[in-house]
């Protein structure tokens, strides 16, 4: 069962067309059941610069009863990216694919890829920044700590300081790569047509490779002539019309 939109305020209050007016107006109107009215003030709130993973979590409860599936999974995508380890969210997203109409060929992933993608997506992006740099800090500071210190103890301690920055580094500098890569260098996108067709290359005149579906993520590679070239999870590759998908 979806979990209810949020009935508490996260911005303090302010004027009529504040973010913390119009939030709370998006949950008067979640509660009466204008899922319309819903979307429309907590997009609203956004515009004003209000983000937060409870309103993005908000606004994608909203969008799913509109039956507005694309933009509902876009929100709980932007939601998760602030609450990665929010067991709610992680849950409407999962109710919210499965409503997603067509399915594309699934390439089986081992054991141990799973694993890598459930390390990195259990951290947000600022997580793994601020550990990364914990680690550099320690390693500088046990560094500093062996070269300066003549006493053992001190330099027993620097030396786990050391140890304490590399592990960190091990552990943490390729996740945060592969989160970059995942939400900076890749454009990530969610599909917003009901259905689009992918092609062989930018044009109507290239042959169809297959469908994507409203709802179903992308990263898309570069646009030219009109077409975004993306690529859909399991590798398949082909070229869709642009202002068919919302990058998130």
């Amino acid at each position: 069962m979806l979990g209810a939109a949020a009935l508490f305020c996260a911005f303090p209050e302010a004027g009529a067309e504040s973010p913390a007016a119009l939030y709370n107006a998006g949950n008067a109107a979640y509660g009466k059941g204008d899922f319309a009215g819903a979307v429309e003030d907590y997009r609203a709130a956004l515009g004003q610069g209000a983000a937060s993973a409870d309103l993005y979590y908000n606004l994608g409860n909203a969008c799913l009863k509109a039956g507005r599936l694309g933009p509902a999974v876009a929100a709980y995508e932007r939601a998760l990216r602030l609450a990665p380890r929010d067991p709610d969210l992680a849950h409407n997203l999962r109710f919210a694919r499965v409503q997603i109409k067509g399915k594309l060929p699934q390439v089986e992933r081992g054991f141990w890829l799973q694993t890598w993608d459930q390390a990195r997506d259990s951290f947000s992006l600022n997580e793994l920044l601020t550990l990364l740099s914990a680690g550099w800090f320690l390693l500088g500071l046990g560094l500093a700590g062996r070269i300066f210190f003549r006493p053992a103890p001190l330099r027993i301690a620097a030396s786990a300081t050391l140890g304490a920055g590399l592990l960190l580094l091990v552990l943490f500098a390729p996740l945060t790569l592969a989160k970059l890569k995942q939400e900076v260098w890749n454009s990530r996108a969610v599909v917003q047509a009901e259905r689009t067709p992918a092609r062989s290359g930018p044009g109507l005149q290239n042959a169809e490779l297959f469908e994507l579906f409203e709802g179903m993520e992308i990263a898309v590679k570069q646009c030219e002539s009109g077409y975004c070239e993306v690529r859909v999870p399991g590798g398949l590759m082909g070229w869709i019309q642009a202002g068919t998908f919302e990058i998130i």
